[in-house]
């Protein structure tokens, strides 16, 4: 297949064609910057940029947005945040009538849980009703704005995800600095629910999707076994080797990031069951932590970092230099894809003065070694 993607460059994106260029689809990607997107990602594919129009798409696959998290809820960034999903979906859905040749036959676009607002211990439906949050408004027009192509596909599908876990970028990523340390802890009450799904089940699902006719309508891009945050924290607490004894007040989430708290305090307790077909590589929380966060071992003892990086081309050489960490190593795979090579470079890392220094330089230290791979 020739594929239309959009967030090529996202967490989830890199994922997702890789894996298509490797099962010998052709992938167009709809980019707002080419230059970054040479350099970001893991795999060859024609570029297009946001209001060109691309000729013979047999599907399209919508990814993009802009990341909820990070930021306060400000009237300008809840804005930026709607359209970035709905705007771009707008976008794209107005373009499938101008592509050359041959048409697509089947789009697929993301949406979220966050439609559901916070529901408690409801067992949530794709049949269930929205609620009134500015999140689920924008799931909400995310979704209207996509199945307006059903004018010109003839099969449209949109996926809920849930929480994405993945060593490369989400909530984890950001998590487990904080977890090694000790200094994890359960959200609020911890008595929400939190519906995920590990990346390459994700990767799974839109493949699975892509290929079976009997896809179309809503689905929730969820493990069929949703967790409380309270156990969510144990669990990785445990697949760290680490304690998780300070929980973080709901007022001071509240005051710390006004309505954006409702990311980490609201309830989604989602069934996965109509998401028929498709058999789960990570059912179960604890196994997919097994496959993410057992901790690196080697002469040294164990690591108290990793980072894992991967980008198509020629292969070039390296100088390491381990400058301020205490100690440095780095591997790099090879693997022949699509007329060129996926370098896949794993570095393990140790920053000096123990918990001290991940504790004030995690992030600093993390970006450093992102630029260096």
């Amino acid at each position: 297949m020739r594929i239309l993607i959009s967030g090529a460059t996202g967490f989830v994106g890199k994922k997702l064609g890789l894996e298509l260029v490797r099962l010998g689809h052709e992938l167009v990607a709809i980019v707002r910057d080419k230059e970054r997107a040479r350099r970001e990602l893991p795999f060859p594919c024609e570029m297009i940029a946001w209001g060109e129009t691309p000729e013979n798409i047999d599907a399209v696959i919508h990814l993009a947005g802009e990341s909820i998290a990070g930021k306060r809820w400000t009237k300008s960034r809840k804005e930026e945040i709607l359209q970035s999903r709905a705007g771009t979906t707008r976008a794209l859905v107005d373009l499938l009538p101008m592509i050359g040749g041959r048409k697509p036959r089947v789009m697929l676009g993301a949406s979220a849980v966050g439609y559901y607002g916070d529901r408690g211990d409801e067992l949530l439906t794709e049949e269930s009703l929205p609620s009134n949050s500015f999140l689920s408004d924008v799931c909400r027009r995310w979704e209207e704005e996509l199945f307006r192509a059903e004018k010109h596909c003839p099969r449209v599908a949109a996926f809920r995800i849930g929480v994405v876990l993945g060593r490369e970028g989400g909530a984890l990523r950001e998590m487990l600095p904080v977890f090694k340390l000790g200094f994890g802890g359960p959200l609020g009450s911890g008595r929400q629910w939190m519906s995920w799904i590990h990346g390459r089940d994700l990767v799974g699902v839109f493949l699975h999707a892509l290929g079976n006719e009997n896809v179309r309508g809503v689905f929730h891009a969820v493990a069929p076994n949703p967790v409380t945050n309270l156990d969510f924290t144990r669990a990785l607490a445990r697949s760290v080797r680490a304690s998780a004894f300070l929980p973080v007040p709901a007022f001071a989430l509240r005051l710390a990031l006004g309505e954006m708290s409702e990311l980490l305090l609201s309830s989604q307790r989602c069934a996965a069951g109509k998401l028929s077909g498709y058999s789960f590589q990570f059912p179960y929380l604890e196994k997919a932590f097994q496959d993410l966060c057992d901790p690196v071992e080697g002469r040294y003892g164990r690591y108290a970092e990793e980072f894992v990086s991967e980008r198509w081309g020629a292969p070039s050489g390296s100088v390491e230099k381990r400058g301020i960490y205490a100690l440095w190593e780095s591997a790099e795979e090879r693997e022949p894809l699509a007329g060129g090579v996926l370098l896949r470079r794993r570095t393990v890392y140790r920053l000096p003065f123990g918990w001290l220094s991940y504790a004030l330089a995690a992030r600093l230290a993390r970006e450093d070694v992102q630029c260096r791979s």
